[in-house]
């Protein structure tokens, strides 16, 4: 106990001693408005707000305690979750602190925040994830934060307490690391304040690791508190702009943007098997394996953009029309589905980080749809919903109409929903599904066969008894070159997906989306 004592009052300390040294270094006017707030909660299960009531967590008591301060308020993130006025949030379960970092640099450059609420590193102390080595993969973490959004405010959570004695000492000897880490960013100019979570206890922990929702509420008034003493000081500045806008800004050209590696077209996918938010180059074989080029930023000025892994999935020995790389998970790095050509069954096997030498990089889930009758050729996948997992589609190839089944967890875990005829179609089969907006959610593309032009209804929930939920856009690109050439795939990493045309010999040139052709 005394020990968790001095961690707490060096927390308390150094909290303290932000409120009086950041004053001078980001005072601001008195009169002057107060900054909006864009908030990012960012961190693992605790942060998706598992054991929760209504699945919010401490979310949307911050959410609540925020807006009652006054000014506008935003949670952001990828992710969806509970019942909250603002359920986004950027919460993963099961992840540990390299895993955040992964992706930190994607969803801030999107979304701008500018607070991000970290709570991190409870997952590499329950598993024994080298604790020695976790302060350091905060700070590494930080600076990936930081260099997207370097006006930002973190609050960051020395971790909530575990029942197990042994992670507990882990988690003693990491937070005070984590207070340290505060402190002396803040001394560098850094806009970082500790939230101290003491006043969660395990008495709050049902299965020992996660809050109820009294715990809950305790670490929304922490961040809370942090929040204030960072506003107090003067921290706080109006959030970014964000590197994704729904406004029609064209297409910006990047020709030959990968050089190709003579691959035929028909066997190229594109497709995010990292997780950084950038679409890979992968190259299918006749045993349904594949090797990836990994996203580096493309192809420019002679300078290669891509790195190979070679042998990134070793197959199944499914022929390659039948594999299909979509993220069933909701991990944000894409999975590996074979659709059974008669039936549309799809077995998959998550994607791990792909295989490397004497390692398996996936893991086999099985018969996850057991198929609605339909041939795997009408057979898609796409998020329609927004929760980051890929839907299971059913295109009519005459009409485009859509018949989907949203993605809760799969057979035998969550199943799926039926939504039938999500999109009723506008007389051809020439669809694509692709996300142009910052909405997350894929919207509905007609392709023109000769041209490579492309119409768009962007997605507002999908139809659902007789009401459309689909708004016309128009033609978004004017095209350049025929549809079977055509690919719509996020290269640029902003959260919307380019226009790449693919030459025979997998050579691409690419248009990042900036908003599309006006109407």
């Amino acid at each position: 106990m005394s020990r968790l004592r001095s961690i707490g009052a060096a927390v308390t300390a150094a909290a303290l001693m932000l409120t009086v040294a950041a004053q001078p270094a980001h005072a601001t006017s008195a009169t002057a408005a107060a900054p909006g707030i864009r908030l990012m909660p960012l961190g693992d299960s605790i942060t998706y707000g598992w054991g929760g009531a209504g699945g919010n967590g401490y979310r949307s008591h911050l959410y609540q305690a925020v807006a009652a301060a006054g000014g506008t308020v935003d949670f952001v993130g990828t992710q969806r979750d509970g019942d909250g006025a603002d359920p986004d949030h950027e919460g993963h379960s099961g992840w540990v602190i390299d895993q955040i970092a992964a992706i930190a640099p994607g969803v801030v450059a999107q979304y701008q925040p500018n607070v991000v609420a970290l709570h991190i590193g409870t997952n590499d102390m329950n598993n024994n994830v080298d604790p020695a080595g976790a302060p350091r993969r905060l700070d590494a973490l930080l600076d990936r934060i930081y260099a997207e959004a370097p006006s930002a405010t973190i609050l960051l959570a020395l971790i909530i307490p575990a029942s197990n004695p042994v992670v507990q000492q882990r988690i003693d000897t990491y937070n005070a690391a984590v207070a340290s880490i505060a402190e002396r960013r803040r001394a560098a100019g850094q806009r970082i304040v500790p939230a101290d979570m003491r006043g969660v206890t395990t008495a709050d922990l049902p299965d020992g690791l996660h809050p109820n929702d009294a715990g809950y509420r305790t670490m929304a008034t922490a961040f809370h508190a942090a929040l204030t003493v960072a506003r107090n000081a003067g921290m706080l500045v109006e959030p970014g702009g964000g590197s994704c806008h729904d406004s029609a800004g064209w297409w910006i050209e990047r020709p030959r943007f990968a050089a190709g590696v003579g691959a035929a077209r028909a066997n190229i996918r594109f497709a995010d098997v990292t997780g950084d938010g950038r679409a890979d180059y992968l190259v299918l074989n006749a045993r349904g394996g594949f090797d990836a080029w990994i996203n580096a930023g493309g192809d420019a000025s002679g300078n290669p953009g891509w790195t190979l892994h070679a042998g990134f999935a070793a197959g199944t020995g499914a022929a390659p029309a039948t594999v299909h790389l979509a993220d069933i998970s909701g991990d944000r790095r894409a999975d590996y589905l074979v659709v059974n050509a008669t039936t549309g069954a799809v077995d998959a096997w998550i994607n791990n980080g792909g295989d490397r030498p004497g390692q398996a990089g996936w893991t086999a889930r099985g018969r996850i749809a057991t198929g609605a009758g339909a041939p795997g050729a009408h057979i898609r996948f796409a998020d329609l919903d927004g929760d980051r997992r890929a839907d299971y589609l059913v295109l009519n190839p005459t009409t485009g109409a859509v018949d989907a089944w949203l993605n809760r967890g799969g057979d035998g875990q969550g199943g799926w929903t039926a939504r039938p005829t999500i999109a009723g179609g506008t007389g051809t089969g020439n669809v694509r599904f692709a996300n142009l907006d910052c909405d997350v959610r894929a919207d509905y593309l007609v392709v023109d066969p000769a041209t490579g032009a492309v119409d768009a209804w962007l997605n507002r929930g999908g139809d659902r008894d007789g009401v459309p939920g689909w708004a016309h856009r128009g033609r978004i690109a004017g095209g350049a070159g025929s549809a079977d050439s055509v690919v719509l795939a996020d290269v640029s990493g902003d959260g919307r997906d380019d226009y790449l045309v693919v030459a025979p010999n997998g050579a691409v040139d690419a248009w990042i989306n900036n908003g599309g052709d006006p109407a």
